[in-house]
């Protein structure tokens, strides 16, 4: 992983230098159309779980996690003068992982996998340089664990939610992209646990920073 993201850091500074040499006198890229990509990159979360004991807030833990992601990415866009409008979607794989131990046992929740779908609106301030917002829909799979088999800490959900971030992508040539993004998903709250007296619920926000290149049609 850490020669995926070096590699992709030397094509992201290399795509900067070219496109600064081509800002002047340059007849115009054009963003407008379909694209493909790769990503990779490192998420890192603050896992918070909270335990209610017959309805009552008893107990408040938070641990901070993190791991790498990588994954694919597809979208299209639509130029009107300096502005560039888009829509964006995405598949990641990652090992963001919170994990502790407790009395001689292993605990842990993580996010196995995640993807958005998401709105994208951009400014080209220079002719190969994209600066944009984005934000949408987000989901993915929380998973909860115990180094003990039998314990019900062994369980998994799909959950929903939201994501927002930003962007910097730069045009290498007509065809072929790098870009950086931000994004921070929080796909909601959890209630792992819940008999009717003893409640126990988690939440995983987490931050993505990545590194991409986009193909376009």
């Amino acid at each position: 992983m850490r020669l995926v993201l070096s590699s992709l850091a030397a094509i992201l500074l290399s795509g900067t230098a070219l496109a600064a040499d081509s800002f002047e006198g340059s007849a115009g890229h054009d963003w407008s159309g379909f694209y493909v990509g790769v990503n990779a990159g490192y998420a890192g979360g603050n896992m918070h779980y909270t335990y209610f004991d017959t309805g009552v807030l008893s107990y408040v833990y938070t641990r901070d996690g993190d791991g790498a992601l990588f994954g694919v990415q597809a979208g299209y866009n639509w130029q009107s003068g300096a502005l560039v409008f888009g829509v964006e979607t995405d598949l990641q794989y990652t090992n963001l992982t919170s994990a502790d131990r407790y009395i001689g046992e292993s605990y842990g929740e993580k996010v196995q996998w995640f993807g958005t779908t998401r709105a994208r609106l951009g400014y080209t301030p220079m002719d190969r340089l994209l600066i944009y917002g984005t934000g949408g829909f987000a989901y993915g799979e929380y998973k909860v664990f115990s180094s003990d088999p039998n314990d019900y800490w062994n369980t998994s959900t799909t959950r929903t939610g939201w994501t927002a971030g930003a962007g910097l992508e730069v045009a290498v040539n007509d065809r072929i992209s790098v870009k950086g993004e931000y994004l921070y998903t929080h796909l909601g709250t959890w209630t792992v646990y819940d008999d009717g007296w003893d409640v126990e619920k988690i939440k995983l926000p987490f931050h993505a920073v990545r590194i991409g290149m986009n193909f376009k049609f």
